[in-house]
This record gives C-alpha cells, sequence and structure tokens, in this order.
C-alpha cells in the first residue's frame, strides 16, 4: 500500500493527513503517544519520537508499505527527520545538508551572509567558559538563543556580560548544540510565507508582528498579513527580494518556507532573523496562507511532496492574521463568549482547545504561554484589526489572580 508518513500528529499536521488520505494514501503519523488530533484520524499510528529515525524506519507497522513522501508542517523539529526519512525511503526531500541551513541558527547566518543577506553580528558558543573571550566583540545589548530551538524557548536579551552569563545556562539547557549570542538590532519584525519548486519561488503572504508588553520575554500577539502581490511598499518589495534570494542560495528543492525579518530604519538595512523550511506555526501554512492568497499551501506541498512538479501558483488578494492572548498565573476560572466568537462575521476558527476550565496557567515562559490562536480575515490589514477588536469585546476568560490582574492579556 503507498503510504505518507507525516512527522507530528498535532493540529499543524491535521491537513495533511487529511490531504493524504483524501487522495487515496494511507497516512502513517508519528510521535510519541499523547491525545494528539493526528491519531483519531490516522490509518497507522507509529509512536516514536520524530527524531528517532531508526525507529521509525524499523516500525513494523510500515514493514511492506511502499513509502511515497515524507511530510511535516509548522514544525522545525521535523525538517531534519524529515530530510533523512525521504532519502532513506528514496522519495523527494530537500536533503540534510539543506535541512541543516534551516534549523541550526548560526549555520543559517553564515550561509545567509554569504548571499548577501544582512545578520547581526553574531558568535557561537557550547561553553560558558568560553563565554567571556567570545563576545568580546560584540556590543551590548545582545540576544543569546539556542542554536536548535524554536517558539522562542531559550531566548533572552542581555544588557551586560554579568546579566549574559547568569541568562547562559538557561539558553544552553534548549539546545543540543550550544547558544549563539548575537548584538541586539532594534526595528519592525516582517514575516514572509514563500513556496518553491523546481527552482522557481513564489512569495504568497506578506506579514509585520506585533508584541506583548511583557519585559524580556519576545513573543508575538499577533502577525498580520496581506498577499504578496498586495505588498507593494518598498520595504515590503525589499523583503521578498531578500526572501528570494535566502531560499535560491540555500538550496531548497521544494517546500513551503517561513522567513522572519526585522527592518532597522536607521541602518535602512534587512536583517534576517531565521528562515525556516517548512509553513509557519500558529496555523499560518494551514489557514492564513489559503485566507490571504487563495493559496493552498498544504496541497502544493503535499504534490511537491509526492513528486509532482507544481508551478508557481495564482495569488489572489487579500488579508489575514492570528491573534493570541495570554492569562495571569493561575487556575482557569472562566470562559464566557466562546460560542460567540466564532459568529462574528471575518473569524476564521477560534483554537481555544488549550483553555479549559480548570487550567493550570504558569508564568510566562516563551511563545507555548500563548492560548488561542484567534484566526481572522478582512479585505486589507486595517480590516483584520476591526475583527479582533469585536472578538475583544466577546471574548472574556479569567483565572483565580487576584482581580486586579484578572483578565485576558492581548497586548
Amino acid at each position: 500500500m503507498k503510504t505518507i508518513i507525516v512527522l507530528g500528529a498535532g493540529n499543524g499536521q491535521i491537513a495533511l493527513v487529511k490531504w493524504a488520505k483524501e487522495h487515496g494514501f494511507l497516512a502513517a503519523v508519528v510521535s510519541p503517544k499523547g491525545d494528539y488530533p493526528g491519531f483519531a484520524i490516522a490509518d497507522k499510528c507509529l509512536y516514536h519520537d520524530i527524531a528517532a529515525v531508526d525507529d521509525i524506519i524499523a516500525d513494523p507497522l510500515i514493514a511492506g508499505d511502499e513509502i511515497v513522501a515524507v511530510v511535516s508542517s509548522q514544525l522545525d523539529q521535523a525538517v531534519v527527520p524529515a530530510a533523512m526519512l525521504a532519502k532513506h525511503f528514496g522519495v523527494p526531500g530537500v536533503g540534510q545538508d539543506v535541512a541543516m541551513l534551516f534549523t541550526n541558527k548560526y549555520e543559517m547566518r553564515r550561509r545567509a551572509a554569504e548571499c548577501g543577506v544582512a545578520v547581526p553580528k553574531c558568535v557561537h558558543v557550547l561553553e560558558i567558559a568560553d563565554l567571556e573571550l567570545a563576545v568580546e566583540p560584540l556590543r551590548f545589548p545582545v540576544m543569546i538563543k539556542p542554536v536548535d530551538n524554536a517558539a522562542s524557548r531559550g531566548v533572552y536579551k542581555a544588557k551586560s556580560l554579568d546579566e549574559l552569563k547568569r541568562l547562559f545556562p538557561l539558553s544552553v539547557e534548549e539546545s543540543r548544540q550550544g547558544v549563539i549570542i548575537e548584538e541586539f538590532v532594534t526595528g519592525k519584525e516582517y514575516v514572509v510565507e514563500a513556496f518553491t519548486c523546481s527552482g522557481r519561488i513564489a512569495n504568497l503572504i506578506v506579514g509585520h508582528r506585533d508584541y506583548f508588553d511583557v519585559p524580556e520575554v519576545f513573543i508575538p500577539c499577533a502577525t498580520v498579513f496581506r498577499d504578496a502581490e498586495s505588498a507593494i511598499d518598498p520595504i515590503e518589495q525589499r523583503l521578498k527580494e531578500v526572501n528570494e534570494k535566502l531560499i535560491r542560495g540555500f538550496g531548497l528543492p521544494f517546500g513551503v518556507t517561513h522567513g522572519e525579518f526585522i527592518y532597522n530604519a536607521e541602518q535602512d538595512s534587512i536583517y534576517l532573523v531565521e528562515i525556516a523550511a517548512r509553513g509557519g506555526g500558529v496555523n499560518i501554512a494551514s489557514d492564513l496562507i489559503p485566507a490571504a492568497s487563495g493559496v493552498d499551501a498544504d496541497d502544493i506541498y503535499m504534490r511537491a511532496s509526492i513528486g509532482e512538479d507544481v508551478p508557481v501558483p495564482h495569488i489572489a488578494h487579500g488579508a489575514a492574521a492570528y491573534f493570541c492572548f495570554m492569562l495571569p498565573e493561575g487556575t482557569v476560572t472562566e470562559i464566557n463568549g466562546a460560542d460567540e466568537v466564532v459568529n462574528i462575521p471575518g473569524v476564521l476558527r477560534s483554537v481555544l482547545s488549550n483553555v479549559k476550565i480548570g487550567t493550570k496557567v504558569p508564568a510566562v515562559r516563551d511563545k507555548y504561554s500563548r492560548k488561542g490562536p484567534i484566526l481572522v480575515k478582512a479585505l486589507d490589514k486595517p480590516g483584520c484589526y476591526t475583527v479582533w477588536e469585536k472578538v475583544r469585546k466577546v471574548l472574556d476568560i479569567r483565572t483565580d489572580s487576584s482581580p486586579a490582574f484578572c483578565g485576558m492579556i492581548w497586548s
């Protein structure tokens, strides 16, 4: 039987599993055991860590199957294992060397600089004993980031060497390959989603990020997109050019990419934050790309993954966004308006599966501290914010924290 291996069983993989089944393939979903929605609709459940490549290959559930593709979306940790598995099974893949460029933040910056793309001045540090000497060429403040992690885990800003020494152990424990320390670049953050196949690159949507006003953490509360054809102001045009330069320079043969950039107006320069060889998380790939551009990113990715030569897609005009919120530390005691939210015109989906009565809310740490998202669409970016304001008036979730701090944190 022709089988597609899907790495990950979370919400980001649901569309891929459904696509496989709807097109006559078996879907073999790989993830550690847990209450993941992908398992409920999979044909075969392989209970492994997605990085356990040898265990996946040896699993008797797929012995004798004709593996036609290995896929994943919105999941950084799956990029390298997918490349390795694709090579083993002889199916289309991005290649392990290319996958490493898109997941190792230090190598990513080295290659980007070779491509002529601006990157913050940075160093790679493995041990705290090497820290002081390594950062001598850098100016404070600096950012410290795990080389091979995602979701803002282990990412901190340090204003002095003493502060950096304190933060180093917290950051390095989130990585298997040390940390990068780079000069802090200020500016507006942008996001570009694109698709490439057989050397043809199409920017699909371009957006900007809004951040929570929480000290010492860097967590987006919203990303608001418009289709790439409508993104025509000078900065957006340059962003699209930089994004294409990176994809070509990194040698990606096919797939959806998620690029993050900072525009520094003082230097009039676009800096790479990171670029990933997978669709954007928070339902960007599955929901927001099609909502803002009319392009079914999961469909074209799956078709390319089984070996089809997918042409450049037609881009429609539109805008879409996700809006997340956080809650004060405590236990969720009230959820009001959840049913009403989905009936607000412009709301695509309200993803509140991560909030229930009795949910324990820990202190803010990283992107996993966010709740939601609320996904919206409109004709343009201002329209997305209008929908969001309507959501804020209807949805009310509270914890048992003191009354002065109860309620949702939207920004």
